[in-house]
């Protein structure tokens, strides 16, 4: 039998009981595009799964319900990807809610144009349903068609939007490739799947166009970020360049990005967390964790920091290293 499916849209769903019917109903308006909706319950705890359970049986959406014992973020889309019968592939969170013509301007996009790789503009929005300001100049300025490697490089230097719920990949570049989230990573799981993915894409193509609405909420994983997802993201980078496999697809000019300006970047994110929250003793820990795991003192990797960052690191360092003098001067004399 054909499979006429075209696109695959994977929700993981963890304790989102009060929002993933908002996600799901979002989908409802965009029926030009045969699709179908896969919701892993990651094990939640609260009313999530009877939430869904109930949305299934009043809607005439097209939904498989996938139940799994907490495994994480990670292993539910894994386990998605697996189910995934489309022709293409979308990864919404459980909290997130898209635009009308979410799902076929992607598509559109992708088959008009040969790509593997479509990226939207998105809105973050708080619980309250107020956007949060963001100037989109930079990104209506983009270039509409990328090489895989022009794209990589605009995602190192961070010069475009990316989030899982903006992007939408052909699923053979994934199933072919044996690409899957790595279940191993608390945090940064996300880029290190979306640079496998662009290693093995032709074309992406960037809609100048907000198709998708990123939920900031206060108990989301994301939003409570810890010092060791900003200590993950630098240890990402330093194993992209000793990862072989970048390597020998990748230009000399995008590992330099990775030295020059990725990795610096992620350490000055960290510096900047420790000197907002004033956790020294935090600070000594994932610093000791670091020179416990060589990523400081591994000899393989130069890094060609600029000068322009040299001195923010530099000035960073000495703010937080003097809120901490101040600190143990108040311990010590009452002040």
């Amino acid at each position: 039998m054909l499979n006429t499916m075209k696109v695959s849209i994977i929700i993981p769903a963890y304790n989102v009981a009060p929002f993933i019917t908002h996600t799901l109903s979002s989908l409802k308006t965009d029926d030009d595009i045969e699709h179908e909706i896969i919701v892993i319950n990651d094990g939640s705890t609260d009313q999530t799964a009877s939430v869904i359970s109930e949305y299934i049986e009043n809607s005439t959406q097209n939904i498989k319900f996938i139940n799994q014992i907490n495994s994480g973020v990670s292993a539910a889309r894994n386990a998605g990807i697996n189910a995934a019968i489309g022709e293409f592939i979308i990864f919404l969170d459980g909290d997130d809610f898209v635009e009308n013509g979410y799902i076929s301007e992607l598509y559109t996009a992708a088959i008009n144009n040969s790509c593997e790789i479509v990226t939207c503009m998105y809105n973050h929005i708080w619980e309250n349903g107020e956007k949060v300001s963001k100037n989109f100049d930079k990104y209506m300025k983009m270039p509409n068609l990328f090489t895989w490697e022009q794209f990589l490089q605009t995602f190192l230097y961070n010069t475009t939007m990316i989030n899982t719920g903006s992007l939408l990949f052909k699923l053979s570049i994934i199933k072919d490739n044996n690409l899957r989230f790595d279940e191993t990573m608390t945090h940064c799981e996300d880029h290190k799947f979306f640079v496998d993915c662009f290693i093995k894409a032709n074309k992406v193509y960037h809609i100048k166009k907000i198709l998708y609405n990123y939920l900031q909420r206060s108990g989301s994983l994301t939003h409570n970020a810890k010092p060791i997802a900003y200590t993950d993201t630098v240890v990402f980078y330093f194993n992209l360049l000793k990862d072989t496999r970048f390597k020998q697809f990748v230009s000399e000019k995008t590992e330099q990005i990775v030295s020059i300006y990725s990795i610096p970047q992620a350490i000055e994110y960290l510096l900047r967390y420790f000197i907002i929250t004033d956790k020294q003793d935090l600070f000594n820990q994932y610093f000791s964790e670091f020179k416990a795991r060589k990523y400081f003192i591994n000899r393989s990797i130069t890094l060609k920091i600029s000068i322009p960052f040299k001195m923010r690191l530099y000035s960073l360092y000495i703010a937080f290293f003097t809120s901490c003098y101040k600190k143990r001067i108040k311990r010590l004399f009452g002040r």
